[in-house]
């Protein structure tokens, strides 16, 4: 159980710049897109005046490293706008939000707390083109922090704002990572993953 945290903690680092979670809390909403991100009124564009260099890191290590983030690249190229705010120091580290912007709508938020904590969604509100090919890149990134996860049945369906989510969770003792699949009438729109350690 050492090895496999220790495995999660430095991919975690690694793919999203520093220590970062996702609450310890199940019953956290998976609400939405970036523009309801938490945005706060220090919010900012990732590079040129008012740039914080958390943000414009944060932002170069998830085009760099996040399956989810190449998935919309992939499908959208580059970012067409970026913005975000430190929006807690801890111990030493910076936490705060993330939001891209792709051609067509999709978003991918990132959004970190402390002590270790991160909740990360890729939304396409008109659906996304290949359901298939999407909850596969979510199984990929959930198996790539170390999460044992069934997904024959979600652990838990929750409805938000006319919204359907599926979360699945990792069973283990003392690991809180889910990974969840929002969908809206019969559509899926959104991939969330979660972890806290």
């Amino acid at each position: 159980m050492r090895t496999r945290t220790v495995v999660v903690l430095a991919v975690l680092a690694a793919a999203v710049a520093g220590p970062v979670t996702i609450p310890s809390s199940r019953d956290r909403s998976v609400a939405a897109d970036a523009t309801d991100l938490q945005r706060s009124e220090a919010s900012a564009p990732c590079d040129g005046p008012g740039a914080h260099p958390w943000v414009t890191g944060l932002r170069d290590r998830v085009i760099a490293f996040n399956q989810m983030a190449t998935y919309a690249i992939e499908r959208h190229g580059a970012p067409v706008s970026c913005e975000g705010a430190v929006t807690a120091e801890f111990d030493g580290a910076q936490f705060g939000t993330l939001g891209l912007r792709f051609a067509g709508g999709m978003t991918l938020t990132v959004e970190t707390m402390p002590p270790e904590a991160q909740i990360i969604i890729l939304r396409s509100n008109s659906g996304f083109d290949d359901e298939v090919t999407a909850r596969s890149v979510l199984e990929s990134y959930a198996e790539s922090f170390g999460l044992s996860v069934d997904w024959t049945t979600p652990t838990e369906e929750t409805t938000e704002d006319s919204e359907r989510v599926q979360s699945f969770w990792d069973p283990t003792a003392g690991l809180n990572g889910s990974a969840s699949l929002v969908v809206a009438g019969g559509t899926l729109v959104a991939l969330r993953f979660s972890a806290a350690l």
